[in-house]
């Protein structure tokens, strides 16, 4: 069993059978791949033409055009479901404690303040290594509890930069 969560805020459940979906009514729909990232779905006896446009298999979502329409989808399977029906959602939510150098390199600027809240994908610092500009971003959603460096400063592999409550 997965389900689907629209942007627009529609929710189905579903199970996939080979080539065919069946929804929680019971509806079917059949589907054939035409390329890596191209399917042909029949559904009542319309075509609709569905590309997978990107993947981030990491939050679950896919970004869909269906007949040229932008639709952006959220997957659960069913350990999401389960883990969801147990009141136990959040347990599978990545938590930060704390930003570590991916390379040596000088810090240039760092954009948070202790105390602020950052969601993941947040710039929060931006690193210099090898002649390029990194930005570092937020692995996840949370508060900044202490910045451990400042501009200009040098620093290792691995070293902590910000930590994070």
């Amino acid at each position: 069993m997965y389900q689907v969560e629209l942007s627009s805020g529609e929710s189905y459940k579903f199970q996939k059978n080979g080539n065919t979906i069946v929804n929680e009514k019971g509806e079917e729909l059949d589907f054939i791949a035409t390329s890596p990232s191209t399917y042909h779905v029949i559904k009542d006896g319309q075509s609709i033409q569905v590309s997978v446009d990107q993947i981030n298999s990491e939050d679950k979502e896919v970004r869909l055009r269906v007949n040229q329409k932008m639709i952006a989808v959220k997957i659960n399977d069913k350990m999401d479901l389960l883990l969801k029906s147990m009141g136990l959602e959040d347990a599978l939510i990545k938590k930060m404690n704390e930003e570590k150098a991916p390379m040596p390199g000088l810090v240039l600027d760092v954009a948070v303040k202790p105390g602020e809240a950052v969601k993941k994908g947040d710039a929060l610092l931006v690193l210099e290594a090898m002649k390029m500009e990194n930005v570092i971003k937020a692995s996840g959603d949370g508060v900044v509890k202490e910045v451990k460096v400042q501009a200009q400063q040098a620093v290792d592999k691995n070293e902590v930069l910000i930590t994070f409550e």
